[in-house]
């Protein structure tokens, strides 16, 4: 091809399309449908709306009594024994009281739990100051009062993008009594106005607690002193007061509504009284996983308790009793503080493992290229068989491969870096966070991970494929992960490279960073699988598995991950067709993302039409459609997705890899661009990767996690793909049979024939046969000579030397020179 014209390029294979207009064009397709698609859904009179709680009143009265810094290891036997009660009486959780900020301090707790949303207080610094920064209440006629910081708070709110109101559960019930300045901050009105005031809780409060039908409590703060124990007691006589006084068939919820410290932690939640059975857990729709509640959820259950409407602004959701506490009420607090310690190990340690990542997967980079990929032509000029030798028999054999020992250094690796996040997600199965020394638990149990999935890619019949190893490690990222969301996401739940009850992003299913790394083993581990097979199984073998990921990704019981739906399908459908041998057209890449817009409606309406409190993400998204609070939703996630984008380090990770790719495995010179001529099916599965990662970039609030999380599985497993390609022809034979026949293996080194074969060129055609022979496996033709390799990164302007006799191999097919069990005779 002469120069200046483009070619195929090595990611698409459609002449003169190039990646990035591939991926402009599914981006702007799929931008095209999905707001297309939300406009006619709000459009369209007569569709149904989220049903409403029931009309039936369970109670006539709520009590909720709010405690700054209450944990569940603040309570025992001894020292707090109403709530040693009440915790067998009613059903228990473990709160998340995360709000607008990263820290939630007394003044932002008492705003969200008023909301019914993420709210914020005043201005602090990184810990809660010692006093309530609000003014207290005014009181304004016998029994009123007024908050004089509430236009200031509602000023502070508007500023955010959760369409948070302050003052939304007063408007909700009509009249609520306040005990305490913290109350008063949840208990007004939008106005400022407060029903009922009290600065302290009376003696005999069973008048009190029956003026409103909802009454909010503020008991004692519990600081982070040594005095706990003191103040647990205190804070304990008071909700008994409160329970031995409240109206009969009333609902009682104990929060512990804000941190006082400088660390975030999750704290008691109790509910006693209808619709709460004794010795359960809580849980709500916002979390999806028992025993976790969010703070937010307060002010809808209380709204839900009483029969009344809920209010649109609030997205916490009404929480439920699910499942059973343990068999004794140690037992259970025990469980409950195993939660709270869990989650606070694990957060110190998030972003020391995302830079160690992003240095480890830069120092790679590095060394590969000082190492391997600058001096290329050497390295493979060296991967030659040593001359025959004559063995004791008299028959002639071959002698050990020279090679430089580095290069199999870094290939190996290459392998390991790419075990570490699949490892980090595993090492969840024991209990590190319990030990007395959690990080070096945690080490060694990635470690574990690390060298238990190394050894079986290395050790098992694949490993002297070219892909073997890679595919190994790719298909067991996946059935890991996938196993994971089967069974209750408990491997990601505070997880290094997983998510936080802290946080409180999402308690289930497939977060952000675990979608990425999924993604990457479930599109390279289908590529290396479909290598295997002949002809059209190929493209089927990719759709019908990537169908699974994709049910896996979105059923809402499972994965229940918008973004990751959206992202996946059109991945794995241009994947399937370019694979196909077909041109990934425009219709094509509309095709597909009306196909991913199809996808998630379905799996929407079916979470849609369950009831409320089993709603996941999906449902709950079509209901915000429906109401029309979801543009709050989709601006919260750009806000965030930009903000993560300019701040976090994995951004620097993306880029390096991006420069590395570029200009480093897909130069014109062979590497990476032979080994996507030499595997189509590996280069579709890289293909939709790459979709994958820009899209899920685009569509999820922590957009820059998605790619760097996928180029750490990916690119660790490109360089060493390209590695083994290089240096397949000269490795030991091995007599293997294959997995799928016990007789005949299919070659699985394909031919580098025509142009690829030496002096490949950026404009050459990629070697895909669109009609692979029938007699199964790869075509079977001549592989390149060392020699040859060494051609393609010689100076073209000097002369060619032939190649002596002795470097010549024999003419061989690929079966023979591929470590596959199969030699010539």
């Amino acid at each position: 091809m002469k120069a200046g014209r483009s070619g195929p390029g090595p990611f698409t294979g459609v002449p003169g399309e190039r990646p990035v207009s591939l991926l402009l064009r599914v981006a702007a397709v799929c931008a095209v449908v999905v707001i297309a698609a939300i406009t006619g859904i709000t459009a369209v009179p007569g569709l149904p709306v989220a049903a409403p709680s029931a009309v039936t009143a369970p109670t006539d009265h709520v009590v909720v009594v709010g405690v700054s810094g209450l944990r569940w290891d603040d309570v025992d036997e001894r020292r707090t024994p109403t709530l040693w009660r009440l915790l067998g009486d009613g059903s228990a959780g473990a709160l998340s009281v995360r709000a607008a900020g990263a820290l939630t301090c007394p003044a932002d707790g008492w705003v969200t739990l008023g909301a019914g949303n993420r709210g914020r207080g005043p201005r602090h610094g990184m810990s809660c100051p010692a006093r309530f920064p609000l003014q207290a209440p005014v009181t304004t006629r016998a029994e009123g009062a007024r908050l004089p910081d509430q236009d200031a708070l509602l000023a502070r709110n508007s500023e955010l993008s959760q369409g948070t109101q302050p003052g939304a559960l007063a408007d909700g019930v009509r009249c609520v009594t306040a005990v305490g300045s913290g109350a008063a901050v949840a208990a007004a009105h939008p106005s400022g106005r407060i029903d009922r005031y009290t600065p302290t809780l009376p003696a005999d409060p069973t008048e009190l607690l029956t003026r409103c039908p909802v009454t909010l409590v503020e008991a004692p703060t519990i600081a982070e002193t040594t005095a706990r124990d003191h103040q647990a007691s205190t804070m304990d006589a008071l909700i008994g007061r409160v329970d031995a006084a409240r109206p009969p068939g009333s609902l009682l919820i104990v929060v512990g509504v804000a941190d006082t410290g400088d660390t975030p932690r999750l704290h008691v939640v109790l509910a006693v009284g209808p619709g709460f059975e004794p010795g359960a857990e809580l849980t709500s729709p916002t979390t999806g996983k028992a025993p976790f509640v969010q703070l937010m959820d307060i002010a809808p259950t209380a709204i839900s308790a009483l029969g009344l409407d809920p209010v649109p602004s609030m997205n916490g959701v009404a929480m439920v009793s699910a499942g059973t506490q343990a068999a004794t009420p140690a037992g259970e607090i025990a469980r409950l503080v195993d939660q709270d310690r869990a989650a606070a190990v694990q957060r110190p340690l998030v972003q020391p493992f995302f830079t160690v990542m992003v240095v480890a997967v830069i120092a790679l980079l590095v060394l590969s290229w000082r190492l391997v990929f600058r001096r290329w032509h050497t390295v493979v000029a060296q991967a030659i068989p040593a001359p025959l030798t004559k063995g004791a028999a008299g028959k002639r054999t071959p002698g050990r491969p020279r090679w430089p020992r580095t290069i199999e250094v870094v290939e190996v690796l290459a392998v390991v870096l790419a075990t570490v996040p699949v490892a980090a997600f595993a090492a969840n199965i024991v209990p590190w966070w319990r030990s007395d020394h959690p990080l070096f638990v945690c080490i060694t149990l990635i470690l574990a991970g690390m060298t238990a999935l190394t050894g079986l890619a290395y050790g098992g019949p694949w490993r002297g494929r070219p892909t073997g190893p890679i595919g190994c490690v790719a298909v067991g990222t996946a059935l890991v992960l996938a196993a994971d969301v089967l069974t209750g996401s408990n491997l990601q739940l505070n997880a290094l490279p997983g998510y936080s009850p802290l946080v409180a992003g999402r308690f289930t299913g497939f977060g952000n960073l675990a979608f990425g790394v999924f993604a990457a083993g479930v599109l390279i581990g289908i590529g290396c699988l479909a290598q295997a097979v002949p002809g059209w199984r190929r493209p089927t073998l990719f759709t019908v598995a990537g169908a699974a990921a994709v049910l896996i990704v979105g059923a809402p019981g499972w994965g229940a991950d918008i973004g990751g739906i959206l992202a996946l399908t059109p991945a794995v459908l241009l994947a399937a067709v370019r694979l196909s041998g077909r041109r990934v057209s425009g219709g094509v890449v509309a095709g597909a993302a009306v196909a991913a817009l199809g996808t998630v409606s379905a799996f929407a309406a079916a979470d849609y039409a369950r009831p409320e409190e089993d709603r996941s993400h999906l449902g709950r998204f079509v209901a915000q459609l429906l109401d029309g609070s979801a543009g709050t939703v989709i601006q919260r996630k750009a806000e965030a997705n930009v903000n993560l984008l300019l701040t976090s380090q994995l951004t620097l990770l993306v880029l390096a890899v991006a420069v590395f790719v570029t200009f480093v495995l897909l130069v014109p010179t062979g590497r990476l661009r032979r080994v996507l001529g030499l595997y189509p099916a590996v280069r579709a599965g890289l293909v939709g990767l790459l979709v994958a990662a820009v899209l899920g970039f685009g569509l999820n609030d922590s957009g820059v996690a998605v790619p760097a999380f996928a180029v750490m599985v990916a690119v660790p497993l490109a360089i060493a793909l390209t590695i083994r390609v290089a240096l397949a022809g000269q490795r030991p034979v091995r007599r293997e049979l294959p997995l799928w026949s016990p007789e005949v293996a299919p070659p699985l080194l394909p031919s580098d024939h025509g142009p690829d074969a030496g002096g490949t060129t950026a404009d050459a055609p990629d070697p895909e046969p669109d009609n692979p022979p029938s007699t199964g496996g790869e075509p079977v033709v001549p592989e390149a000579s060392p020699v040859s390799a060494q051609s393609e990164n010689a100076d073209p302007d000097a002369e060619a030397a032939p190649a002596p006799p002795s470097q010549r191999p024999p003419t061989r097919d690929a079966e023979s020179v591929a470590p596959s069990g199969r030699g010539t005779r």
